[in-house]
């Protein structure tokens, strides 16, 4: 995918990445489940400000934002939008394609692709790519999951019927 892809608002390319085969190292997998966090959001980061840790987020589009949740989870976001705009996409679940693990949340994906915040800023493209994988058939657009602020939106996007989701 190249840098305009990531470059858009965040609900589109939540979308569009639906479909999509993740490959890092020897690894590959299909992007089954996915949630945006858009500017003005409630629910995002980067919502009330900029901050040490959000400040990816702010970046050009096309980068990795991992941060570390409830202490014990590493959670991979891909930044979307122009520098300055901060937005992103969580990658909720994949659906593994040459090995297997439990990949149907967003800790246990990055647990079994082996992502930690030590990946958070990294370009897309190089060590970690996305490249364009099957167009699916029914995409489900519904409210996000497991947020105090902004669960109501309708930001959450999946593959219908895709054994490897998080929650439906």
């Amino acid at each position: 995918m190249n840098k305009s892809f990531y470059t858009r608002d965040s609900l589109i390319v939540a979308r569009e990445l639906l479909g999509k085969e993740i490959v890092y190292k020897d690894k590959e997998a299909l992007i089954v489940e996915t949630e945006a966090y858009t500017t003005n959001d409630p629910g995002s980061h980067a919502y009330k400000k900029r901050t040490k840790r959000n400040s990816v987020m702010y970046e050009e589009g096309g980068r990795l934002y991992v941060y570390l949740c409830y202490g014990m989870y590493n959670l991979m976001n891909i930044v979307t939008d122009k520098k300055g705009v901060p937005s992103a996409v969580l990658i909720r679940a994949v659906e593994p394609l040459n090995f297997e693990a439990k990949t149907n949340g967003p800790g246990l994906l990055t647990k079994a692709l082996g992502i930690s915040r030590e990946h958070n800023g990294l370009e897309i493209g190089k060590e970690f790519m996305i490249k364009k994988g099957i167009k699916p058939r029914v995409v489900v657009q519904t409210t996000r999951v497991g947020l105090s602020r902004g669960s109501e939106l309708p930001y959450r996007f999946y593959i219908k019927d895709n054994p490897y989701i998080s929650r439906k």
